[in-house]
């Protein structure tokens, strides 16, 4: 009788803990597999994520958000948050006009010249590339830094970024307006909004949250023909945002399908923030 005793109080206590399991999921936790390959430096395919749901992210956290343009799931960089001033200078982060020390591993093109064949089969050999990714012997590769000083240090080797010059404005790049020529490596400069932040609505600034306004805000934001701005059919020259927002990137920055092609993005798709891996 009291082994069949200790067996029901195993079992009870075992159902308790499976039963806060899920409680802790449901309410304060969440845990995402990565898909596919990973645009973030720190984990790769398959990595299993604890995700803390509510938790107010921070930079360089990184978060699970649902991506504005197709709803899909997506582990991303905090770069900027609420009432920051954003900007990218030649392919270096810049808020509130200063240059930011970023901690994490980031990927970038370089432009790779090498001067005689011992060379080239050493690039070759060592990032499994094929004779044909190269342009008249020069080669145009996705680095970390680490990576591009290690060439360095190769006499025979000439290194440099490639950078999109400021001015040379990419189509695919936030605001997608004429008026604003950024790109991925010269962008801004980019006021976050914050809950209360009041801004201007102006010939200026209209492309640049005319997009959040519509569609996180939930309001219909259109010009008269006088040029006048409507928001729900009513004239205004000032608008209050609802939500916080955030300027999101990948480690990759060679892959812009982030904020420098969505925009800014609310809490309300930000479904947590990564804690660790298991």
């Amino acid at each position: 009788m009291a082994k069949k005793r200790r067996k029901i109080v195993a079992f009870s206590l075992l159902a308790v803990v499976i039963l806060m399991l899920l409680v802790s999921k449901i309410i304060f936790f969440d845990f995402v597999k990565v898909k596919g390959s990973s645009n973030l430096t720190e984990y790769n395919k398959n990595s299993l994520l604890v995700v803390q749901k509510n938790k107010t992210p921070d930079f360089a956290d990184i978060l699970l958000i649902e991506t504005p343009i197709n709803k899909n799931q997506k582990i991303i960089r905090c770069i900027a948050k609420p009432g920051d001033e954003f900007e990218i200078i030649n392919s270096e982060i810049f808020i509130n006009n200063q240059p930011i020390l970023e901690t994490f591993v980031t990927i970038k093109k370089y432009r790779v010249n090498c001067f005689n064949s011992s060379a080239t089969d050493k690039l070759l050999n060592h990032y499994k590339l094929s004779e044909e990714e190269n342009i008249l012997g020069v080669y145009n590769l996705n680095l970390t830094k680490k990576m591009a000083d290690s060439l360095l240090k190769d006499s025979l080797i000439m290194i440099k970024p490639i950078i999109v010059e400021a001015g040379l404005g990419n189509d695919s790049i936030f605001p997608q307006s004429f008026k604003y020529r950024w790109n991925e490596d010269n962008f801004g400069q980019l006021t976050i909004p914050y809950k209360g932040f009041s801004i201007e609505l102006n010939d200026k600034n209209y492309s640049l949250y005319k997009n959040t306004i519509y569609l996180f805000e939930g309001k219909i934001i259109e010009k008269n023909q006088t040029g006048d701005v409507l928001i729900n059919g009513n004239i205004t020259s000032n608008y209050i945002f609802e939500n916080d927002y955030y300027f999101v990137m990948n480690d990759d920055r060679t892959n812009f399908n982030d904020s420098r092609k969505w925009g800014i993005i609310p809490t309300t798709i930000i479904k947590g923030v990564v804690i660790t891996s298991l």
